[in-house]
Parts: C-alpha cells; sequence; structure tokens
C-alpha cells in the first residue's frame, strides 16, 4: 500500500470510513495515539463517568492497537495541535446488563483554526479554535444534550418537543430553535452566552448552593463569573459572533477581560492580566497572521499597557507615566 501521511488518514476516516491496512497503518502512527490520550484526559463536561471513561479508554486502546493493551504505551506518543480530530470514543460502551451500545463523538479545533459541522439532528455548529464539543451519535431521549469547553456558535434545529441544551462548567443553556454563542473555558470561572434569535434559558451553577435561571432576549449578552451574580447586557448579537462568518477573531471597542480569554485559546498562550486592567481599556482590531507578541506590541505601542514574557506566557501591566 502507498504510504499516507496520518492526517490524510483521518481525513478519510472522517469521511469515507478505512479499509484494514490503512487502520493497520493508523493504529501504528505514535503521533495519533499520544493526541487521543491527551483530548481524552482533558478536563471538562463528559457523557462518561470517570469509571466509565476508564472502560472505553482501554477497550478504544485494544480496538486501535490491539497487539499491545498496557495504559503507558500510550504516553509514548504526540500530534500536531493544529490538527482538528474528530474522534469516536463509543461502541466500545456498553451497559453492565448489556445496554444498548452508544458512540459518543468529540470534535476538537487547534490552534488559530475554526470547525464547521452539523449534529445528528441537523443543528449547525461553529466551534472555535482550542474549543472542545462533545455529543452523542444520536439525540434518543427527551433532551439533546452537549457538552461543551471553548467558544462556539450554535444554530438549533427548531424541535419543540425535544429542548436543545448546551453544558459548560459554570451554566447550562436551554433552547427549542435558535441561534446564539457560547464562550465558557473549563480553566476559567468566566462564561458568557450571547444570543442572536429565539429565546434562551440560562442555568447558572454554583459550588453549594442552586444556581439562578435567568431567560435571555435577542441581542442580549448573559456575563457570569462563576459563584457570583449573573448580569444582561444589550450588544448587537450579529457583530459580537462576525467572528465566525469571517473565520478569525474581531473585536469591536471591546475590554481586555473580553478580549485576553479569546486570545488565550486562539494562540494557545497564558495572557495574566490584573483584573483592574481588564476592565479599564478597550481595543478594536481584527487578527490575521500576527504573532501574539507583535499584536501585544502593537497594543502597547497604542495604549498604555504594557506587557512582558514570562516563561512561555505572558503578563500584562499598566505603563507608569514618569
Amino acid at each position: 500500500m502507498k504510504e499516507m501521511k496520518e492526517e490524510d488518514i483521518i481525513k478519510k476516516a472522517l469521511t469515507s470510513g478505512l479499509t484494514d491496512k490503512e487502520k493497520e497503518f493508523l493504529a501504528g502512527r505514535e503521533p495519533v495515539l499520544r493526541h487521543l490520550k491527551e483530548q481524552w484526559n482533558e478536563p471538562g463536561d463528559s457523557f462518561l463517568s470517570p469509571v466509565a471513561k476508564e472502560r472505553v479508554l482501554g477497550r478504544v486502546m485494544r480496538k486501535i492497537h490491539p497487539y499491545n493493551t498496557r495504559r503507558d504505551y500510550w504516553m509514548k506518543y504526540a500530534v500536531a495541535a493544529s490538527l482538528a480530530l474528530l474522534i469516536s470514543v463509543g461502541s466500545w460502551l456498553i451497559g453492565q446488563n448489556g445496554a444498548k451500545e452508544k458512540t459518543i463523538y468529540v470534535v476538537s479545533a487547534g490552534r488559530q483554526s475554526m470547525e464547521s459541522f452539523y449534529l445528528p439532528d441537523g443543528s449547525h455548529v461553529s466551534l472555535n479554535a482550542g474549543g472542545r464539543l462533545t455529543y452523542p451519535e444520536s439525540f434518543d431521549g427527551e433532551k439533546r444534550e452537549v457538552s461543551l469547553s471553548g467558544q462556539a456558535f450554535f444554530e438549533v434545529h427548531h424541535d419543540p418537543e425535544h429542548p436543545f441544551i448546551v453544558k459548560t462548567k459554570s451554566m447550562d443553556i436551554k433552547a427549542l430553535g435558535t441561534a446564539f454563542e457560547v464562550f465558557c473555558v473549563d480553566s476559567l470561572f468566566y462564561a458568557e452566552m450571547i444570543l442572536t434569535e429565539g429565546a434562551v434559558e440560562v442555568s447558572t451553577k454554583k459550588e453549594r448552593e442552586k444556581g439562578d435561571v435567568l431567560l435571555v432576549k435577542p441581542d442580549e449578552k448573559l456575563a457570569y463569573v462563576m459563584g457570583g451574580k449573573a448580569e444582561i447586557m444589550r450588544v448587537n448579537a450579529d457583530q459580537y459572533s462576525s467572528w465566525r462568518r469571517e473565520g478569525r477573531p474581531n473585536f469591536k471597542n471591546e475590554k481586555l477581560g473580553m478580549i485576553l480569554p479569546r486570545l488565550e485559546s486562539w494562540y494557545g498562550i497564558s495572557i495574566k492580566c490584573p483584573a483592574e486592567l481588564a476592565g479599564k481599556y478597550s481595543f478594536t482590531f481584527s487578527i490575521h497572521d500576527e504573532s501574539l507578541e507583535l499584536l501585544l506590541d502593537i497594543i502597547s505601542k497604542s495604549s498604555p499597557v504594557a506587557y512582558r514574557k514570562k516563561g512561555d506566557s505572558f503578563v500584562l501591566y499598566e505603563k507608569v507615566n514618569k
């Protein structure tokens, strides 16, 4: 068989499937297996319990590489972060009483890239860089549930009998047929939901008490810091979520507090900023091919905001007038 690159085989797996020889070739590729392991262990909401995840992990490993079933075998592998990978982790999950198998999919968008795809019910998703969406092969119950970490825009197929629910670390969004954006990264305690059309019900989450339930209307943004009180404000929703059409982040008169988490997801680099500085200055710009350091340099030269590099991350601070 003519040798194929890992990314070519993965693309084929997502469309028309693989031959036995291609599966064997893929199973021997070290980068692919480590990426599966790393993504599997990422924190965040999941349809599977920890015990079930361990069971499925072992079965996935044996399916892909049946000749070596040791768990530490996974740790030898790596893959380029820019490769968006759709993983079918089901077909190996069987209930204790022989329940019907259920396939779970995970879509991850690589750094500085976006993914666009349809869910089993016909709903459309635009997933921004660094985002991860988990969903079942089919929506069989009373609800259509998906789990998100990152930034995504949903155009939900109308189905009054089966509410569409986006589950995140800090809030759940319930909709019937509508369009909205969600920004909620597992590593952050801050989340946003911006409604373009229709109506949604947002249930916030708190550690020791029941959260609030709020109704959001078109051209409104709900901002929530976990454990606090959610705020609803008027915005131009279509302009706010224009990144899904342009294929890159863009900001119009936005505070650093809104901009920086999105830059972290886009570039995959940590940016530290004091809370008082994050809410003090606003910026308008679009990202093209600039590096993060070049972008911060432009911000620094056009405002009182300065930065310094600290290891693999950046730290922002306010310039001192002398």
